[in-house]
């Protein structure tokens, strides 16, 4: 295992732990539950990663990778969804049709890293593990960016203003820690 695998696998195990106890707090909670599927998004991204930085052929990293592609095309979404919940409370009315919309880019990035590579043209085998070389001229790669940046300034910017909103300190307290969590993605990204 190299050290990428046992990281991955370490933060998986962090990561899927919160999702699974914040949910148990409340299972029939609809924000609870968003938080359990933006965990279980980063999971499937952080174990596809981990097993596919190990594998031992080409192909098995572009299964894993498509595996991945589960975790990170919807987890900006989940993300913008969860926040649309939490921080609209008097508009909720409007809200399925709006998360329709907002789930449609990542039906067809979904669609797109299925039927081929979405974010790597190719995949090389150096130190030990695989690397996903960028496909950075890729109209795929390129819209598939804008969607996830734009989702994550949308939630930033609703979170911002939720916070400037609201009279709760602990809700201001929650809103700058997704915030910070959430600036933290993007610059990571």
């Amino acid at each position: 295992m190299n050290y990428l695998t046992f990281l991955a696998s370490v933060v998986f195990t962090i990561t899927m732990a919160e999702g699974i106890y914040i949910f148990l707090k409340s299972p029939k909670s609809s924000v609870n539950q968003l938080f359990l599927f933006m965990t279980v998004s980063l999971g499937i991204w952080l174990f596809g990663a981990a097993a596919a930085y190990s594998a031992e052929t080409k192909v098995e990293v572009i299964l894993l990778f498509r595996i991945s592609s589960l975790g990170f095309i919807f987890l900006h979404t989940f993300t913008l969804h969860f926040t649309l919940k939490i921080t609209t409370r008097e508009r909720r009315e409007k809200l399925p049709y709006l998360v329709f919309i907002i789930y449609l880019p990542s039906l067809y990035f979904l669609y797109l890293s299925w039927s081929g590579l979405i974010v790597y043209r190719d995949f090389i085998k150096t130190a030990g593990m695989w690397i996903g070389i960028p496909d950075f001229g890729s109209l795929s790669l390129l819209l598939l960016m804008i969607n996830y940046l734009s989702y994550y300034a949308v939630s930033v910017v609703l979170l911002l203003l939720w916070r400037k909103r609201t009279n709760s300190k602990r809700e201001k307290k929650q809103a700058l820690v997704l915030i910070v969590s959430m600036a933290a993605s993007i610059l990571l990204f």
